[in-house]
């Protein structure tokens, strides 16, 4: 059975303990952590969209880092019932409202795409969504995604990583 946790103060002291501000970060990039298999093949993209990011002077939050943290480990020991889902629910809670800009690999769509776009959506953040061409799934999730939402500036379809990194430095150029 899991304890009852408060939330609150969790965020607190994930972020104290790792030294993490959430207003210190611009760019939130939102990719599936449940299946480590395609994490694993999406590594090098993602850490180009992070130098890219970079490139134009903000800071991203890439959240397999933080998890692939010698950190994130003993703080997994420390909360003992408290689940993963849970622990990603509450980093997200608090990063994605407090970065300027949303960008979201909807390739692979899973329940934590899903909690991540929907908190950007309430949140109000400007968004940016990609996926690999020829993914059937992928392209109704990105159809979905814009339907009464105003705040995507760009929906990328790409087949290799270079062509995903030039679309969107022209993206975040006109738009930011």
């Amino acid at each position: 059975m899991q304890k009852e946790v408060n939330l609150d103060f969790l965020l607190e002291y994930v972020f104290e303990t790792e030294g993490i501000k959430a207003d210190k970060y611009d760019i939130f990039l939102a990719h599936d952590l449940e299946n480590e298999k395609k994490l694993e093949e999406k590594l090098t993209l993602y850490n180009a969209i992070g130098a890219v990011c970079e490139r134009f002077g903000y800071k991203p939050f890439i959240p397999f880092r933080f998890f692939k943290s010698k950190k994130w480990e003993d703080l997994n020991f420390e909360w003992g019932d408290l689940c993963f889902r849970n622990k990603y629910t509450l980093l997200h809670g608090l990063m994605i409202p407090n970065t300027k800009l949303f960008l979201c690999d909807l390739t692979t769509p899973s329940q934590s795409i899903k909690e991540m776009k929907d908190t950007a959506i309430r949140s109000k953040k400007p968004q940016i969504y990609f996926y690999e061409k020829g993914r059937i799934i992928a392209e109704g999730y990105a159809n979905l995604v814009v339907m009464n939402n105003n705040n995507v500036k760009g929906i990328l379809k790409y087949s290799t990583i270079r062509g995903c990194i030039k679309t969107l430095e022209a993206v975040i150029k006109a738009n930011f």
